[in-house]
């Protein structure tokens, strides 16, 4: 379902079939779920801007457009039987030290952390603790790789080239990435996973001194500045977070190829692992659930 006719356009040409309409219109939503019969709603509502420079003032519309067209698509998923629903929320906002899915998200954190982390709070209540349907908290790290902003056409990637990114301090943020291709894959994968949380990054979580500059190179810009502002707001903004995977409960994906800041093969299959008791480390790439250990950092 997409509201535009470019939407719709890219839609059919990769050979879907498209229902068009705004999701804050109700009685449309309804129409297009029941014509489409549909078993499981992804719910990837956003409406981000072209640009993460632009991130602050288009918060308050992406704010508003998933929780509220999201629970007209929720409530009326309900109403047409659909038997799961899964829900586009994010991995940036756990709080400090050791925490898996089960640790809360950091809602008394600095004021642009929180208000973030509030907004997938209440995603993530009105889906997982629904009784009517099966829920799932698809929580996406930051997504690199074609079509993003992170990728050597991307609007990151003008940034960088524009002088714009810097690191900042000692650049001790810690971000966890996923392709966007892999993405696709958890997201297949969690159709048929345990309803809950999952945290869909990969397995190499990077500090900005680390990732920056790396990413810099890439895109072919001037390595990024550095600044040593301490207590900044931009310090405070950082939203990241690292998590390290031992799960028991894992979505994973297997690859020969190195993806960090790569484009993933085509032929990277998606195996489910459900292991309760037995524990290890998960392959290169895995996405995981429910780890024993998950650190997670973000600055303040």
């Amino acid at each position: 379902m997409t509201r535009s006719e470019a939407g719709a356009r890219q839609l059919e040409s990769l050979g879907a079939t498209v229902a068009q309409a705004s999701a804050y219109d109700a009685p449309a939503v309804e129409q297009a779920l029941r014509q489409s019969r549909a078993e499981v709603v992804i719910d990837e509502l956003t409406a981000l801007p072209r640009t993460p420079a632009e991130m602050a003032a288009a918060a308050p519309g992406d704010r508003k457009l998933r929780l509220e067209a999201g629970g007209i698509l929720h409530r009326t998923a309900i109403a047409c039987g659909v038997r799961r629903y899964m829900q586009q929320t994010s991995a940036f906002f756990h709080g400090q030290g050791l925490a898996d899915e089960s640790v809360g998200l950091a809602i008394d954190a600095s004021p642009g952390v929180a208000a973030s982390a509030r907004t997938y709070v209440e995603l993530e209540s009105r889906v997982l603790n629904a009784t009517a349907i099966e829920g799932v908290s698809l929580r996406y790290g930051f997504f690199y790789g074609p079509g993003t902003w992170y990728n050597p056409d991307g609007a990151a990637a003008d940034q960088a080239h524009r002088g714009e990114l810097a690191v900042i301090g000692a650049g001790e943020g810690v971000w966890s990435w996923v392709h966007i291709n892999d993405a696709a894959i958890a997201t297949v994968a969690a159709l048929t996973a345990p309803a809950g949380a999952y945290n869909m990054v990969d397995d190499d979580p990077a500090t900005v001194s680390r990732w920056l500059p790396v990413f810099a190179r890439w895109v072919d810009a001037p390595p990024p500045a550095a600044d040593n502002r301490t207590g900044s707001t931009r310090v405070r903004r950082r939203r990241c977070c690292l998590l390290r995977h031992r799960a028991s409960r894992r979505l994973e994906h297997q690859s020969q190829a190195d993806t960090r800041f790569q484009t993933s093969p085509s032929a990277v299959v998606a195996v489910l692992r459900l292991r309760r008791k037995h524990r290890q480390r998960p392959a290169q790439h895995a996405i995981s659930s429910q780890s024993e250990r998950r650190q997670t950092r973000y600055d303040q």
